[in-house]
């Protein structure tokens, strides 16, 4: 994806198509697939941590990326190496693309991305937050 390829995560070429008309369209800066990993339902804190196991593009970085090994605990293969990182804070969009059967949707919407308000020592991969849920 840092090279402007599309990636779709087990093989969605939709996903693929869109992440990469979109950075196409922001010339591959600060555009990322993810994938919603974990919601914060606290009223008054709302919140989605999004992330991927291994396909976040780092130039949504805040920091620098590592390079680290870690399980990965499917599909029975070795462990990889991973980029790992927290993306950036400040207004972002969120995007995707529904397939209905009979046609396609998109949907996007505002968030306001947020650094993790503590360390994720267990989170072994690249991660943003959209805080108070967008």
């Amino acid at each position: 994806m840092a090279e402007g390829y599309g990636f779709g995560a087990e093989g969605d070429w939709k996903t693929s198509a869109l992440s990469h008309i979109l950075k196409v369209l922001a010339h591959n800066q600060k555009t990322s697939f993810m994938e919603d990993y974990t919601l914060d339902l606290r009223p008054g804190h709302e919140a989605i941590l999004g992330s991927h196991m291994l396909e976040v593009d780092p130039s949504i970085a805040s920091d620098k990326p590592r390079i680290e090994v870690h399980p990965l605990d499917i599909g029975g293969k070795a462990d990889p190496a991973r980029l790992v990182f927290n993306g950036s804070a400040g207004d972002a969009v969120d995007v995707t693309l529904a397939d209905f059967r009979d046609g396609f949707k998109f949907i996007g919407y505002p968030v306001n991305a947020a650094l993790a308000e503590k360390p994720l020592p267990h989170l072994r991969c690249q991660s943003a937050v959209d805080a108070k849920g967008g």
